[in-house]
């Protein structure tokens, strides 16, 4: 009896145990793949997801444009930080980078970029000889069409284009124009019963007058030659035009004709006269500028742009206090041109990323409004666009510095018309002529050799 339960244990209820777990064997490997299938979709949503972010991720990066700006340090700089901030919100899909150097690195920085053909898309420039340059080298975009297509020349002032024009064709765009200003302090000329020079022998007279009074006669750098080059290029004027000294100071060889040879001469007298202020070899302009709105001498030669410092209270105790007049050159009557010009401008690389059907909706539109954020907001130059009106602005002395002349002018500077060579060999012996370590015969001399 006993064998046979255990016989029925045996075969029986051990049986029926395998079936049991047999089933719960199954379930659980169902329960396993279920719980493996859903981890498994899950984990192909979740891989599908961060994919199709990737793709978008470098959909849009493919999309985007770097549009790289070079320019120099100070007023321009932030100008253009301002307008490309709205540049972002209507060109979204343009990654603007800009880089900004002091202006004495500037150039020696473009021209090693222009070696290695590595300029930037849009960069600033000076125009004229430098510019040229660029463009025999096939580096800069052409855009005559770009300017004829929206009007632009007409709609500038005369002679705006004139430093970015090679053989009839256009290559960029001014920002602001400048002139050369004889700016006289009011109070000083006042308290010393003295007229405003007209003529330059009036001019040096006025000079000795002061001096004999024991006040300064002149504000000048002795160590930047632009500001004796503003005296060197005006006195030319006495016996040539406009035209004809523009011209032939792209030669340098022509500067031994007699209106650069005479202009020597009276520039020699009026150094003589010893009429600077004290330490001027040493002096920046920006020195300069700042020795003249204290008060501390009677005139300055400078340009346009210095007009702006000059009236600005909260820095110069002669704002609202100075007369602005055009060089006094030998004629008798007020000259109706002058050492002047629209030369500070940017323009496009060849290069550039930006497609042809983007330069009319950026380039254009992006210069007027650097053009008028510098004219009209910061008072840097005077206008380039007959649309900028300075009578709406507080920029008195600008204003004013635009009204010298009646006729439309343009004088290009003479280190910006030489080749780089030249100009720097013109820089030097400016300098030296200005401080006595030459005379004026040497100082043409210099300046002519190649």
């Amino acid at each position: 009896m006993i064998n046979k339960n255990i016989k029925h244990l045996k075969g029986v209820r051990p049986l029926e145990n395998n079936k049991w777990s047999n089933k719960i064997i199954i379930l659980t490997l169902c329960s396993l793949c279920l719980v493996f299938i859903v981890l498994l979709v899950g984990k192909n949503q979740y891989i599908y997801r961060e994919v199709e972010a990737v793709n978008k991720k470098v959909e849009i990066e493919s999309k985007e444009q770097t549009f790289e700006i070079w320019t120099i340090n100070g007023g321009l700089e932030n100008i253009l930080k301002e307008v490309l901030e709205d540049c972002k919100k209507e060109y979204p899909d343009i990654k603007f980078v800009l880089k900004s150097f002091k202006t004495e690195v500037y150039n020696e920085a473009l021209l090693n970029a222009a070696a290695t053909n590595a300029l930037p898309d849009m960069f600033y420039t000076w125009g004229d000889r430098g510019l040229e340059e660029l463009v025999k080298l096939d580096l800069v975009k052409d855009l005559t069409l770009t300017i004829k297509a929206n009007d632009l020349e007409s709609r500038m002032v005369d002679n705006a284009l004139r430093s970015y024009t090679f053989k009839e064709k256009k290559y960029g765009l001014p920002v602001f124009g400048w002139d050369t200003v004889l700016y006289c302090n009011q109070e000083l000329f006042e308290k010393s019963h003295l007229n405003y020079p007209t003529n330059y022998g009036d001019f040096l007279k006025t000079v000795e007058i002061f001096k004999s009074k024991g006040i300064t006669p002149l504000a000048i750098s002795g160590n930047e030659a632009w500001m004796s080059s503003l005296y060197y290029m005006s006195l030319t004027l006495s016996e040539g035009s406009v035209g004809v000294s523009t011209e032939i100071a792209k030669n340098n060889i022509f500067f031994k004709r007699r209106p650069f040879i005479r202009a020597a001469e009276l520039f020699k007298e009026l150094i003589d006269l010893e009429p600077w202020q004290e330490g001027y070899e040493n002096m920046s302009s920006a020195e300069c500028v700042y020795n003249f709105t204290r008060g501390e001498a009677a005139m300055m030669i400078n340009g346009s742009w210095a007009s702006t410092t000059i009236d600005d209270a909260s820095r110069s105790i002669v704002s609202g206090k100075v007369k602005v007049m055009p060089f006094p050159i030998t004629k008798i009557k007020l000259i109706d041109e002058g050492v002047a010009g629209y030369s500070d401008g940017f323009v496009l690389s060849r290069n550039s990323s930006l497609g042809e059907a983007d330069v009319e909706s950026f380039y254009v539109k992006v210069m007027k409004a650097i053009s008028d954020k510098a004219v009209l907001e910061k008072g840097m130059g005077i206008p380039v666009y007959k649309t900028q009106d300075l009578k709406k602005t507080s920029f008195k002395t600008l204003k004013a510095c635009d009204n010298l002349f009646p006729k439309n002018y343009y004088h290009g500077a003479y280190d910006k018309l030489l080749s780089s060579e030249a100009a720097e060999k013109y820089n030097v012996a400016i300098l030296d002529f200005l401080t006595g370590k030459i005379d004026e015969e040497t100082f043409s001399n210099e300046i002519t050799k190649r």
